[in-house]
């Protein structure tokens, strides 16, 4: 697997430069940018730092996967990313976070005040239509990169990858494994055999 070192500089919008005191879960998503590569993504991220008018963006992650499955490092693993808070209520709990969000990541990180963000690993992947569907490349490495972590953080990816989706109830994210849940279970076994080979 080759990483590729893209940090960019820390800023309030998307490098806030915290360490997270833990990690619960390995949290999947779509860069919702069809045909973009992971540089165009993190530079995205970078130029946030540049805001200086309101409503103010928050968003990054620490891995960016692209279309030929190179893998951007945005920040340092251990930092913060802004990449699945909320404050919109999940439609089925009631709540900010899902049930699932607050069994696997925590309750006390799934609050207004204290964010999934807080306790996860974020993971960019790029798609080449609005279909979401991720090219072979990008699910493999993907897979690898989300296996190495898991192995790294002590988790059993059945239970603690998740998308999107899963912490917040309502967003679309990521698009193809949203719409196609069986490919989500298929993805998350695969990073299982990753894991245990």
């Amino acid at each position: 697997m080759n990483i590729i070192d893209a940090t960019i500089q820390v800023n309030p919008y998307s490098r806030p430069g915290r360490i997270r005191p833990e990690t619960k879960a390995v949290i999947l998503h779509w860069v919702a940018n069809p045909g973009t590569s992971a540089r165009a993504n993190r530079d995205y991220f970078a130029s946030l730092a540049k805001q200086t008018t309101a409503p103010f963006r928050y968003a990054s992650a620490q891995y960016i996967v692209g279309l030929s499955g190179e893998i951007l490092r945005v920040m340092p693993e251990e930092e913060v990313a802004w990449h699945c808070g909320s404050s919109q209520v999940d439609p089925a709990s009631g709540r900010i976070y899902t049930d699932w969000a607050r069994e696997v990541i925590g309750e006390k990180y799934a609050s207004r005040w204290s964010t999934p963000n807080h306790a996860t690993v974020g993971i960019e992947l790029c798609h080449p239509d609005s279909s979401g569907v991720f090219t072979a490349e990008t699910e493999a490495a993907a897979a690898e990169l989300a296996a190495s972590l898991c192995i790294e953080y002590k988790l059993d990816p059945l239970v603690a990858l998740g998308r999107h989706f899963d912490v917040v109830g309502w967003k679309d994210c990521p698009r193809w494994w949203v719409r196609n849940p069986d490919l989500w279970e298929a993805f998350k076994h695969r990073v299982a055999a990753l894991v245990t080979a």
